[in-house]
């Protein structure tokens, strides 16, 4: 499929019946979209962009390089990921189909992880009552009822001396 084939479908597709409206609409003349869509023309890579992004597909699909609409931006992935997608594409239909077989078994398993940690809901034990500093000892020394005790009787035994 040429150039021009492909803008004159994507442009019916989007709901640009006439040449005209979809001329107007992305600011160009209508005899220019003309020789564009009739292949008279190549666009220049300007309007290759343009069109790029005003449909939401990759340039390759637009040159009729490639049969997939979708843009892939290689920037976000990382060079592991990319290896694999390099090591998918060499395998044979059988290896394709165990590794979507896996990865979706996978997938479906971390959401069910994630969805059962979001509703197990999270219950805040209160610390034992010797761990509660009171005013009286808010200084933090006093952490255990034997600590306590002790202080009380070294404090009696002060008074009594």
């Amino acid at each position: 499929m040429t150039f021009g084939n492909r803008i004159s479908q994507l442009r019916e597709e989007q709901g640009f019946h006439t040449r005209k409206s979809f001329a107007e609409k992305i600011g160009i003349p209508e005899t220019t979209l003309r020789n564009y869509e009739t292949d008279v023309r190549e666009p220049g890579h300007t309007f290759l962009k343009q069109m790029s992004d005003f449909f939401k597909v990759s340039t390759d699909y637009l040159l009729g390089i490639t049969e997939e609409k979708e843009r892939c931006s290689t920037h976000q992935l990382k060079s592991s990921e990319f290896e694999h997608i390099n090591k998918y594409r060499c395998l044979d239909p059988h290896g394709k189909d165990m590794v979507d077989t896996v990865l979706d078994k996978e997938h479906d398993r971390c959401q069910m992880v994630n969805q059962k940690q979001k509703s197990i809901p999270v219950v805040e034990e209160s610390p034992p009552d010797y761990l509660v500093l009171n005013a009286a000892h808010a200084d933090g020394y006093v952490n255990a009822p034997e600590e306590l005790k002790q202080m009380e009787e070294d404090i009696m035994d002060d008074e009594n001396f």
